[in-house]
């Protein structure tokens, strides 16, 4: 389907019967209600028809969301919107038509509230493609998903979504919460941000850090993955190198040659001090990157220097969309230091140098 059909019949999709059903289907039981009191087993046939005649006239308007604060592991608290259960349905019936478009536009490097691609599928990428790390950049964003511009977002959306679509979504972004500790004030709306909680804010997210993916792969990563590998050590090219002991040796057994070879690269990389690669090989520089929601990291290979210019470019480019990074959490780590920790687990670069 072309762009220009697209954008005629998208919000025809969304608000149909059928999506809308959908939209239900993947909102949960036996959770909290909204302001209203409905849960989902009230949700009739009668009442997705009656929704969908709201939505087809555009007189639909949702309600605010109910707003719980949370105790967060380790201390402090943050707020979560619990929204009414018809809310609900048509943030479902959202995410039901918005997944399948962009998951054929998130890069590789994305992961977290995507089909497959959880916090174990980070992590294995990491694991098994990152390759001698030198430092390990962790950018902190001050509150990702409370500082979302709306404005940007909905720029960004309207290259995939009709206008009807995009007030819709607009409606659900600004719609502001109540305080249940205090149902008479509600002087305060929310006029940044997703309301963490809502069935889409996961996606809205991903969709609107897709501008850094691009960024990081198509600017900074071609910049910083330069040459093959690096140029070994004279030290380490030449450990293999016979004195005349060994020549004795392996004259008179010359079957020994794989073991003594075995035993003199053990012997040499026994001193902890040892380098095989040369560490300060101007021709050789390795980046890597990946995104969990609003949680990312960044692989480099190379100068310390490198490293904090490239954290520097990615907190310029936050400021682009208008998000800050929290300083006192954002730190570039040695590869082998303790205490990196990324979705729930700890990271180190261990060096593997026996030959087994």
């Amino acid at each position: 389907m072309n762009t220009k059909n697209f954008k005629q019949l998208f919000y025809k999709e969304v608000i149909s019967i059928k999506n809308l059903t959908e939209g239900l289907a993947r909102t949960k039981n036996n959770v909290s209600p909204g302001i209203d009191g409905e849960i989902k087993k009230n949700i009739t046939e009668k009442r997705l028809s009656n929704l969908h005649q709201e939505l087809a006239s555009q007189e639909y308007k949702p309600k605010p969301a109910k707003r719980v604060p949370i105790p967060k592991y380790g201390g402090g608290i943050r707020f979560l919107g619990i929204a009414s259960q018809i809310d609900k349905v048509v943030q479902g019936a959202l995410l039901e038509k918005l997944e399948p478009i962009f998951e054929n536009i998130f890069l590789d490097v994305s992961f977290g509230f995507r089909p497959g691609r959880g916090c174990h599928a980070a992590l294995k990428v990491i694991k098994y493609g990152w390759k001698a790390v030198s430092w390990v950049i962790n950018v902190d964003i001050e509150k990702c998903f409370d500082k979302i511009n709306h404005k940007l977002l909905l720029e960004t959306l309207k290259e995939y979504c009709d206008q009807p679509t995009l007030e819709l979504i607009r409606k659900l972004l600004k719609v502001g919460y109540v305080d249940i500790h205090n149902l008479s004030d509600r002087s305060e709306y929310n006029t940044i941000g997703t309301p963490q909680g809502s069935l889409i804010s996961p996606i809205l997210c991903n969709i609107f850090l897709h501008e850094l993916d691009v960024y990081i792969t198509s600017e900074l990563l071609p910049k910083y993955n330069i040459g093959i590998a690096r140029n070994k050590t004279s030290d380490y090219s030449k450990r293999y190198s016979l004195d005349d002991f060994d020549k004795e040796i392996l004259e008179k057994y010359p079957s020994l040659k794989k073991s003594l070879a075995r035993a003199k690269h053990n012997a040499f990389v026994s001193n902890k001090k040892y380098t095989a690669m040369n560490l300060h090989d101007k021709t050789f520089r390795r980046m890597y990157y990946v995104r969990y929601a609003d949680d990312f990291l960044i692989g480099f290979t190379g100068p310390r220097k490198e490293a904090q210019v490239i954290f520097n470019h990615i907190v310029e480019f936050l400021n682009t969309l208008k998000l800050s990074v929290n300083q006192e959490k954002s730190k570039i780590y040695r590869g082998e230091e303790k205490g990196i920790k990324y979705l729930g687990m700890y990271l180190r670069y261990y060096k593997t140098n026996q030959i087994r």
